[in-house]
């Protein structure tokens, strides 16, 4: 039995990426995340996940996601905040763990 859910629900939601500081995240998938928080497509409940094999502190983390989004997303947010706001909150939503495989 498989539940719909529908595109307006306000579940919790929690997307994970493992290789977060690889070609893949740091290439298309950051980026993509961004887009869809710009576009607010993305839930009030949604966080990201990432893990890498490295250690990060909280800031170092959040720095290497935003030096990720701002070489070439930084001028396009509409916020009341401006864009530095709009990207803050966006990172602050990601968060970063550490394992061996």
């Amino acid at each position: 039995m498989s539940t719909i859910v529908s595109s307006n629900s306000q579940s919790p939601t929690i997307f994970v990426i493992f290789g977060v500081t690889g070609d893949l995240a740091r290439k298309k998938l950051i980026h993509a995340l961004f887009d869809l928080y710009l576009k607010k497509l993305l839930q009030e409940k949604f966080r990201v996940v990432g893990f890498a094999r490295s250690p990060h502190t909280k800031d170092d983390f959040q720095a290497l996601i935003r030096d990720m989004i701002h070489a070439t997303k930084i001028g396009c947010c509409q916020n009341p905040y401006g864009a530095r706001g709009c990207l803050k909150h966006c990172v602050c939503l990601m968060k970063h763990g550490c394992g061996q495989t």
